[in-house]
């Protein structure tokens, strides 16, 4: 079992947090613990050179002073060129996206950064958007942005209650995202959504560093749901695939997707 030495940096935008490794159990040794931040030297200088802002982690020594996980990116020191082998480094998502590039030295391959999970909304209506026969005959439900190019979609990401607006020119291209990222907006209770079936897992590291949001691994006939405005319930799925000028989800006749145990539970007037 690995121990950790933990310390927290406080910023205007959360905390900075950053767990060291260490060989004993003595995390409580105020000594222990500064030989420890000294190892992190390297890579505390490139995240003040980053994010701006200049940085005084102070150890946490009780479990109840534990910064929280939410709302932050995280990465692992893979090589001891930055820090010890093993940190684990906890940056607030909000700071990150309102910084310029990220360095290289933060997105080699001696730091790995986690997956960040991204739902893309396709499109969005106000009315049921098919006909109550529609879900047994199948066919195409167009999808209205994708004729007004650059198709604009939306990418969120839940758990750090984030949102992007973005470009896309459909399945096997990137994702480009038209600005900074804002708190997360609730869709208008009447809202009915297409979704892309999977949530896109992303490294941000490319992202951070000002390209593209990469595709993830996107099929060509790319899987859909839509979803009725109760509590998101999935009520039909498809693919989506080139329409005239546009794009539509080809719905596969007579077939509905598994509904999650708490949307079972619900009723819809037109489900």
């Amino acid at each position: 079992m690995s121990l950790y030495v933990e310390f927290e940096a406080p910023l205007a935008d959360g905390a900075l947090g950053l767990h060291v490794p260490v060989a004993d159990d003595h995390r409580a040794d105020a000594v222990a613990a500064a030989q420890a931040l000294s190892r992190c030297e390297p890579l505390l200088a490139a995240l003040e050179t980053w994010l701006a802002v200049a940085l005084d982690p102070v150890p946490l020594l009780a479990a109840d002073d534990r910064p929280p996980s939410t709302g932050r990116l995280t990465a692992s020191v893979t090589r001891g060129t930055l820090a010890p082998a093993g940190t684990r480094l906890f940056v607030p998502l909000e700071l990150a996206l309102r910084r310029g590039a990220l360095p290289n030295v933060l997105q080699s391959d001696a730091l790995v950064w986690a997956s960040l999970s991204v739902e893309v909304e396709l499109a969005r209506y106000a009315e049921p958007p098919l006909p109550r026969s529609g879900l047994a005959t199948g066919g195409m439900l167009l999808l209205p942005r994708s004729f007004e190019p650059p198709w604009r979609v939306q990418l969120c990401n839940r758990e750090h209650r984030t949102e992007w607006a973005a470009h896309w020119r459909g399945p096997g291209h990137p994702f480009e995202p038209t600005g900074a990222a804002d708190r997360l907006q609730e869709h208008p209770p009447g809202a009915w959504r297409v979704v892309l079936a999977a949530p896109l897992l992303l490294d941000p590291a490319p992202w951070l560093a000002g390209a593209a949001m990469p595709p993830g691994q996107l099929p060509d006939d790319a899987a859909a749901w839509l979803l009725a405005p109760a509590r998101g319930v999935p009520i039909a799925h498809g693919s989506v695939v080139p329409a005239l000028q546009g794009a539509g989800l080809w719905l596969v006749p007579g077939v509905r997707p598994a509904m999650p145990p708490v949307a079972q539970a619900e009723s819809h007037p037109w489900t």
